[in-house]
């Protein structure tokens, strides 16, 4: 549904449940970013941050 969006994150498991974002107890926002689907997805001319 959501391409390659949808493999962005890393996720331990569901990230929306019964339509609410799940909190976990990661610092930050608690997520992971997948890195290599960033770097494949940047726009013209952007470099990585990561």
């Amino acid at each position: 549904e959501g391409g390659w969006m949808d493999q962005v994150l890393v996720l331990d498991g569901p990230y929306i449940k019964d339509g609410f974002v799940q909190v976990t107890g990661k610092p930050g926002l608690g997520i992971t970013l997948n890195a290599d689907v960033v770097r494949a997805h940047l726009a013209t001319g952007e470099t990585w941050w990561g």
